[in-house]
């Protein structure tokens, strides 16, 4: 008998040890931002939890949606600095202005920086599929059983090829004007009712020149200084969206 019992705690202590690897390949590994920005290994730091937090802190006593804005800076994933991912340099230097830390959600395929008032969100994709991540933020933080039902709380800032460099405006609705990432927004929440910042990156100087070149092409180096100048338009339009969220 004693044997038999042996056997079964042994057969119980190996299962129970499988299934906590199992959940560690599974579960996302939460990964934090160092003061330069770089994304670094959060596992031990508790990153995981505090996104959980988070994400549980959207919710109102009595359950209901509390009012924060999910603000999606659109991008292509690494090339943060060409000139078709400004929306990923707003929502950087929003979460350096307020001291929040990043953490990878790959459940959201973003990285994900949040407070009481902002969700901020670099989708970690390229940009005719930001809107995946757009919709996964609305549904994991928001608790929106479809994205569409959580809109108004939705702040999406994009490049746009036809205002001047620096120059940026609200619009509140409308089509995605050729634009692929606002695009894949509308179609992952099946409504193109949400806010746009659209920032202006300014169309080619130089006379044939391809505007593809032009909006996947890096910044400029005055480009660059405009963006990094703590006094310029990226903090402008960092005041906009925070007056929007404590409006």
């Amino acid at each position: 008998m004693s044997g038999t019992w042996v056997a079964a705690k042994a057969l119980a202590l190996g299962l129970r040890a499988a299934l906590r690897r199992w959940a560690a390949e599974l579960l996302p590994l939460p990964l934090a931002t160092t003061a330069r920005g770089a994304v670094r290994d959060g596992r031990d730091a508790g990153a995981g939890e505090d996104a959980d937090a988070d994400a549980d802190a959207a919710l109102g006593a009595a359950g209901t949606m509390k009012k924060r804005l999910v603000v999606v800076g659109l991008g292509n994933f690494g090339s943060e600095w060409t000139r078709h991912s400004v929306g990923t340099q707003v929502v950087r230097r929003l979460a350096e202005r307020r001291g929040v830390a990043w953490a990878a959600r790959r459940d959201c395929a973003a990285n994900v920086a949040s407070d009481e008032d902002l969700i901020l969100v670099e989708p970690r994709l390229f940009m005719n599929e930001n809107g995946k991540a757009a919709a996964a933020v609305l549904r994991q933080f928001l608790r929106a059983k479809k994205p569409r039902d959580a809109s108004a709380n939705l702040v999406v800032v994009h490049d746009d090829l036809d205002r001047p460099f620096a120059n940026f405006r609200w619009k509140q609705r409308g089509s995605a004007s050729g634009h692929n990432g606002v695009r894949s927004v509308i179609e992952h929440l099946g409504s193109d009712d949400f806010r746009r910042v659209q920032v202006g990156i300014g169309r080619p100087s130089a006379r044939g020149a391809a505007v593809s070149a032009h909006v996947l092409g890096s910044f400029s180096r005055d480009e660059i200084e405009a963006i990094k100048d703590r006094d310029g338009f990226l903090s402008r339009v960092c005041d906009e969206i925070e007056r929007a969220a404590s409006a």
